[in-house]
């Protein structure tokens, strides 16, 4: 996290910002009932999201970066802290295939958001609220992080211009030590730690039209430990995903506040929830209803 914050103090200022008490996970019945028998949610491989877009999105803003560098004059880039040997290796090098190991699981500041509903339990389910101190734990101790979403387009391009500045700078500097001796493999190991980088930062880089989801996601990336992976069917696909523990197995998960999704009210869904939670001690006016208009078909 402090690496992070040297090399990218634009996103260290919004990590600055403060953060919410709770933050909350929309899921379905089944998934609400997966949570509180396992004690665990899912982190999803990134490549298998909803959005299928969202991985290329930070890859689209990194190759517009390095378009605009051919344009600019010798001075200009090197006033930007840019080296022209390492850009030109790491443009190669990112039209390699890649496979990602990046893992992640979505919150959100809003416990009762239409648009949440919509896309995580559109036929009905519900939406926990964790405080966010515990969440940041659970995430230091599966070696991951919880980092906040960004939205604004000219923000994060800011961003990657940081990162891509950092590890052009490393380059330039390994050279100088090494006084020009194996060039090419240090911009190869330089070029692959910035996909390595890229690939951890572009699940926090969205398109702006979800701005509203105000999310936060633990994502867990270039793990030192091999994680444990499983496997779920969606109506179409195999999709990866870890699991992350919420607690000891001795000990029972910490809600803060459940809102029961606007698809799945009816006159006995509240005392379901009391009944199914009565280990956790959620008290009975941590437990709303929905007041998005929303029906399912």
């Amino acid at each position: 996290m402090n690496k992070m914050r040297e090399q990218l103090p634009t996103y260290s200022k919004i990590l600055n910002r403060g953060t919410p008490s709770t933050l909350f996970h929309y899921t379905t019945p089944m998934g609400l009932l997966g949570i509180s028998h396992s004690k665990k949610i899912w982190a999803t491989d990134l490549r298998f999201l909803n959005d299928k877009k969202e991985f290329q999105h930070s890859l689209d803003i990194t190759h517009s970066i390095l378009e605009d560098f051919y344009k600019v004059d010798d001075n200009l880039k090197k006033l930007k802290g840019l080296n022209y040997d390492f850009i030109e290796y790491l443009r190669i090098n990112l039209g390699r295939k890649w496979n990602p190991e990046v893992y992640v699981a979505s919150f959100s500041e809003e416990g009762d958001l239409l648009s949440q509903w919509r896309g995580y339990c559109p036929r009905g389910g519900f939406s926990i609220g964790f405080h966010f101190n515990l969440l940041s734990q659970i995430a230091k101790n599966h070696d991951s992080f919880l980092l906040p979403c960004v939205y604004d387009f000219k923000i994060q391009k800011q961003i990657l211009e940081e990162l891509l500045v950092s590890h052009s700078k490393k380059y330039a500097e390994a050279i100088k030590d090494n006084d020009q001796n194996n060039s090419d493999e240090l911009a190869h190991s330089i070029s692959n730690e910035f996909i390595i980088s890229l690939f951890a930062l572009a699940p926090m880089l969205k398109h702006e039209s979800f701005k509203e989801e105000k999310e936060w996601r633990i994502v867990s990336s270039n793990l030192r430990v091999m994680p444990d992976i499983q496997f779920r069917a969606s109506e179409s696909n195999i999709i990866p995903y870890i699991e992350i523990s919420l607690c000891q197995s001795e000990e029972e998960i910490e809600f803060t506040r459940i809102f029961i999704g606007p698809a799945s009210i009816d006159q006995y869904s509240k005392e379901a929830v009391l009944q199914l939670l009565r280990k956790n001690r959620v008290p009975q006016n941590a437990i709303r209803l929905s007041s998005a208009p929303y029906r399912s078909a």
